[in-house]
Parts: structure tokens; C-alpha cells; sequence
């Protein structure tokens, strides 16, 4: 034994596990919804898993803002969790925090990305204030 792999004075030598290789995984394939509006959505399954991750794509170009307004839709993402027409600043992000709500967005040449995670079981609540934000 080298020295890092001494155990300390008192305690019983433990083998190492045996660790396995990894099974083949991939990620899979989506269910794809319109809604009555005509927005694509693509819906992964992954059974298990607690926190729903959500991501909206605006696809407004930044390189059709006016140079009056650049930077318009950097402000829009950044503002989203500003309040709603229903809620105020202090109430929206009540409402996002007790729910466990994480509301983030980016904004790249492609868009305006707005993420939302979520329990899943506070996914209602969360899609409602996404709306309300996005409205």
C-alpha cells in the first residue's frame, strides 16, 4: 500500500468496489404536440426524474433590432421575472420561490431562451407564471 491508500490508524481495510462499465444509454427520442396556436412542442420522456426542465425558444433575430433599440431582447429576458401584469415584482418572486421555481433566460443570434425548472409537481403553477411572464 502507498501512503494515500493507508487507512487511518483503528480502521478495517475495505477493498475497493468493483465498478461495472456503463450500460449503453441514449437520449431519447421526443414526443412532438402543436398546440392550437401552431407552437411546436417537444416532449422527453425520462421516467424517474423530479424536477421538469423546460425551455421556450422566442426566434426573434438580434440582427433585426434597430440600432435605436439594441439590446431590446437581452432587456426583454432579463425582465421576465420583473412581475406580470397579475403580480408584482415582490409577489411574482414569492410565487416563483415558494413554488421551487428556477426562471432563467439568454439570448443568442438564434433567440430569446427562456428555461424554467420546476418540481413536478408545482409544473402547473410554473407553466401559469410562464405564461404570465411571456404575456
Amino acid at each position: 500500500m502507498t501512503a494515500p491508500d493507508l487507512p487511518a490508524p483503528g480502521l478495517p481495510v475495505v477493498p475497493r468496489p468493483v465498478v461495472s462499465p456503463p450500460e449503453p444509454w441514449s437520449f431519447p427520442m421526443p414526443a412532438e404536440h402543436r398546440t392550437a396556436n401552431g407552437l411546436r412542442v417537444l416532449a422527453y420522456d425520462m421516467p424517474g426524474q423530479y424536477v421538469i426542465s423546460v425551455r421556450i425558444l422566442v426566434p426573434v433575430s438580434l440582427a433585426e433590432e434597430p440600432p435605436e433599440l439594441e439590446g431590446v431582447t437581452a432587456m426583454v429576458g432579463r425582465l421576465l421575472d420583473e412581475g406580470t401584469a397579475r403580480h408584482t415584482p415582490e409577489e411574482f418572486a414569492e410565487l416563483l420561490e415558494r413554488n421551487g421555481i428556477a426562471l432563467g433566460s439568454g439570448v443568442s443570434e438564434g433567440g430569446l431562451s427562456v428555461d424554467l425548472d420546476v418540481p413536478k409537481r408545482f409544473l402547473g403553477t410554473a407553466l401559469d407564471l410562464l405564461h404570465q411572464a411571456l404575456a
